[in-house]
């Protein structure tokens, strides 16, 4: 059985994205994304 909006919208917030607007019936989201970067020319 498919997914209703208001099910598909629970299902994206709970996954850690983050509405951002909507226009009527159009959701917009967001997911940031955190990336550590490390200076690997020390690792010898």
């Amino acid at each position: 059985m498919p997914l209703t909006d208001k099910e598909m919208v629970k299902l994206v917030l709970e996954n850690g994205w983050v509405e951002i607007r909507q226009r009527g019936s159009r959701h917009h989201f967001k997911k940031e994304v955190f990336l550590s970067c490390h200076d690997f020319s020390s690792w010898k």
